[in-house]
């Protein structure tokens, strides 16, 4: 595999371009196994004057080489460092130089050397290799491979069973530097040909060969695969991987309060996902434990600070946030503690304090799972700011990190539909479904669709999420909605009121459970009018709108100008609308909806829009 990729790159350098970000995310491989190099979105022309500033230092922290890491001039050698850094983690499971920090990282691949070639379980690697590695890796560029066609000759030469030239081995470390997540060589040798997907799976999997893990090493392996399943997106599948695994941790260690704070504040996450009275069930048990701990559980302060977010009492969750944060240091685990940060932050948002909560969650990007999570925060925060341009700007960083991060992607398309950004929100919410086989994903690949028009493959979406609510045992009204919604734009009125029909019995099901709230309730009365019973779908909505929930107002008044348009009630419909757009003013979500077909080119209803969002801003 290494030597596909010396291929690939040395294919460049005689082109003279320079990737700039070898790692494995940016190695993938297709179907048959063949190696492919991706994404030179940093790649950068030998000779070309640089495009960075003085001093600028692009690329993953862990896979630069000494020269850039200083922000030096780099050519076709800086590739094959970061190349030998891949070697070397295949090899060892683990990379060569890591930490915490990113000065930490940069400090250690200047001044010290890695650790010697050993697998996880304590095996050298063979000698030649260890030789390979250390070639590509020599801190002086002189010293090391100087094309990729010497390394792919060395490489060859180890294939054949012959012996390279000698050169000095890697020594080990005096300095001890914290290890991250390692990668495992067994999967590696297990592939099969069938997988798709980056190169490497950034994930602790236990020992390669040799020995059993001890049940103390199965605990930190089980952590640290929860952890970063998590870090990978809030997905059902995600979720679920780190629950199974936080759970085998806690059956290993029943004592556990590391165990027990990730799993309390990943049901938290699942529970507000989901609402499922198991989640909240496990965890009320959890927190009954946690609680008389106090600082020294912080994860348990965690959960309890999203908890209290949750319930709007704001100023409550940034004092357990900060509890949790300034006990980290005597938790001694330090791969969490970025959740402080994040949870911080948002109860400083909820307040109306953007910069103190854009401050600290910045000061959460350099630890544990910050670079991720405070990132997918800040973006939520530049959105509740209405800042589209530094929002997308964090949501890209994330996608720099992690293409594949299914909340990122998500939240990211969600944020370009909510701009009409329809063409860029496809694009995303198509990566999605093929990560993830929730059906929210390809709900919103179908928003998306239909948000350019494209009926057929909107509908086509719709139906791929009902086909997987349905393998859920959920039969929800939304996609019964939107294929109405979709055949109504087509003129199939017969169609249109087939689903609508349908839609609603689905929500008269759920208004009679407990399941249901204010958006089903406003959802059945829209759909009553696109039934054609006006007055009906009238009335439910005024009786919504006689005392209205602070939360969900917003979704009232918008179910309101729906239903005036429908009735074709000019003076209602600009009355609903200018309330809507008081509370949220996206004036876009006021022509979108079927409901809303008559008035999308109507001059003078794009014009009392346009004077009320003119005087909304004035004020």
């Amino acid at each position: 595999m290494v030597r596909q990729a010396a291929a690939g790159l040395g294919a460049a350098h005689a082109r003279g371009i320079v990737h700039r970000d070898v790692k494995p995310a940016n190695l993938l491989l297709d179907e048959h196994g063949t190696v492919k190099v991706a994404d030179f979105g940093i790649a950068k022309l030998l000779g070309a004057t640089s495009l960075t500033r003085t001093g600028a230092s692009l690329g993953t922290p862990a896979y630069k080489s000494p020269e850039q890491s200083r922000g030096s001039e780099v050519d076709q050698r800086t590739d094959l460092w970061s190349l030998g850094v891949v070697l070397y983690e295949l090899l060892t499971g683990r990379k060569p130089f890591d930490a915490e920090y990113e000065q930490a990282v940069v400090h250690s691949i200047l001044a010290f050397e890695p650790q010697i070639l050993e697998t996880a379980d304590g095996r050298l690697v063979p000698e030649p290799l260890r030789r390979i590695v250390s070639r590509a890796m020599a801190k002086d560029p002189d010293q090391r491979y100087q094309r990729a066609g010497e390394l792919i000759a060395d490489l060859d030469a180890w294939l054949r069973g012959e012996t390279t030239q000698p050169i000095p081995t890697l020594s080990r470390r005096s300095t001890q530097i914290a290890l991250g997540a390692a990668v495992v060589l067994s999967l590696l040798l297990a592939y099969t040909g069938s997988w798709r997907g980056p190169l490497l799976h950034l994930g602790v999997m236990g020992p390669v060969g040799g020995q059993p893990a001890t049940p103390a090493d199965d605990f930190e392996i089980q952590l640290s695969n929860g952890q970063h399943a998590w870090l990978m997106g809030n997905t059902g599948e995600h979720l679920d991987e780190a629950e199974a695994c936080f759970e085998k941790a806690l059956a290993l260690r029943p004592e556990s309060t590391k165990a027990k704070g990730l799993l309390a504040v990943l049901k938290v996450e699942e529970f507000i996902l989901w609402h499922r009275e198991e989640d909240q069930d496990q965890l009320d048990a959890l927190l009954e434990e946690l609680r008389p701990l106090g600082e020294s559980a912080p994860l348990g302060l965690i959960a309890e600070s999203k908890l209290s977010s949750l319930l709007k009492r704001y100023e409550e969750a940034e004092a357990l946030a900060r509890r949790a944060i300034s006990a980290w240091q005597t938790c001694a685990y330090p791969e969490a503690c970025d959740l402080g940060y994040v949870w911080l932050g948002e109860a400083l948002a909820k307040q109306g304090k953007y910069e103190e909560a854009k401050a600290e969650l910045e000061s959460g990007l350099l630890v544990g799972g910050g670079r991720i999570r405070c990132r997918l925060k800040l973006a939520q925060v530049f959105e509740w700011e209405g800042d589209f341009n530094r929002a997308s700007t964090a949501y890209e960083e994330v996608r720099s990190i992690d293409p594949d991060q299914t909340t990122m992607l998500n939240d990211y398309g969600n944020l370009l539909l909510k701009h009409r950004d329809f063409t860029r929100a496809a694009g995303l919410f198509l990566h999605l479904t093929t990560k993830t086989e929730d059906p929210v994903a390809f709900y919103n690949l179908g928003n998306a669709y239909y948000g350019q028009g494209l009926w057929e493959e909107a509908f086509a979406e719709y139906e791929n999420a009902e086909q997987r609510y349905r393998g859920r045992g959920e039969l929800t009204p939304v996609t019964a909605i939107a294929f109405g919604d979709v055949r109504a734009e087509q003129e199939d009125d017969e169609g249109a009121r087939n689903w609508y029909r349908i839609a609603l019995e689905r929500l008269e099901e759920r208004l009679a459970s407990e399941a249901s709230g204010l958006y089903d309730q406003c959802r059945h009365a829209v759909v009553l009018g696109k039934l054609g019973r006006l007055a009906e779908a009238e009335r439910d909505i005024d009786a919504l709108l006689e005392n209205p929930p602070k939360q969900g107002e917003a979704f009232i008044w918008l179910s309101a100008a729906r239903i005036a348009a429908l009735k074709q009630d000019r003076r209602a419909l600009e009355t609903s609308a200018r309330r809507y757009l008081e509370l949220e003013p996206e004036p876009d979500r006021l022509k979108d909806d079927v409901a809303f077909k008559a008035y999308r080119h109507d001059s003078d209803y794009t014009h009392f829009l346009n004077s009320v969002m003119e005087d909304l801003q004035r004020r």
